[in-house]
């Protein structure tokens, strides 16, 4: 912004000229007016606006490190649960992100542990000492008695074991099956994809009717789908 003055030397306007930044005028710019007395720890913000930062973040989180000698702490929030593709494409940097339909007790939660700082009275909870396992949906390409294809974002290790869980026919709980990768290829539609091939291992004759029995009725359900 300058002023532009006539030949008298009097001001006639103000000429604005707008450009977009480079990355070191950010840099700079964020480490000469950066002017919060403590040092920033984190930052949550819209989803949407992790996606669109893009270098801006780097910039943002190497300035803060300079600056106030911390990682900066960049967690996302969403109005409605992401799927497991929408999570798989955030950068490294990212902490989490809470869905705040539901997890407000979880964000206080995480904030505290992040920040190593007491919780609320309104937000104790219970320690448990069970051990629990997390199953991820996966996309298959193909299923039979004997072997699965899965798409995946990366090629998973040959000779690598890994378990699956299907339904229980009867309903209730889940067959857990061990099977060992055995076959990688990109896949011929997306090269971002990979198609990871593996045996089934040490099964018995009912884990194989359970198969038997989820892929009639997945054929049925879907069946059912594209006739409605």
């Amino acid at each position: 912004m300058t002023e532009v003055r006539n030949a008298k030397g009097q001001l006639t306007g103000i000429r604005i000229v707008l450009k977009k930044p480079q990355i070191q005028e950010k840099a700079t710019w964020y480490q000469q007016y950066f002017t919060l007395k403590d040092p920033i720890q984190g930052v949550i913000c819209p989803f949407e606006s992790i996606k669109a930062g893009g270098q801006s973040w780097t910039v943002l989180r190497e300035s803060v490190k300079a600056k106030s000698k911390v990682e900066l702490m960049v967690m996302g929030f969403t109005e409605n649960p992401l799927a497991e593709e929408k999570l798989r494409e955030l950068p490294e940097f990212v902490s989490d992100v809470i869905c705040f339909q539901h997890d407000r007790t979880e964000l206080m939660r995480k904030l505290c542990v992040f920040l190593n700082r007491p919780m609320d009275e309104n937000f104790k909870y219970h320690q448990i000492t069970e051990a629990t396992r997390v199953a991820l949906p996966i996309q298959l390409v193909e299923l039979s008695e004997s072997c699965l294809i899965m798409k995946y974002n990366r090629t998973l290790p040959i000779g690598g074991f890994r378990k699956f869980v299907l339904p229980k026919a009867t309903g209730g709980e889940v067959l857990e099956y061990l099977a060992t990768c055995n076959y990688n290829e990109v896949d011929k539609n997306d090269k971002n994809i990979v198609n990871n091939y593996f045996i089934f291992f040490g099964i018995t004759d009912a884990y194989l009717k359970n198969i038997r029995v989820w892929m009639r009725d997945n054929y049925a359900h879907a069946k059912e789908k594209a006739a409605g």
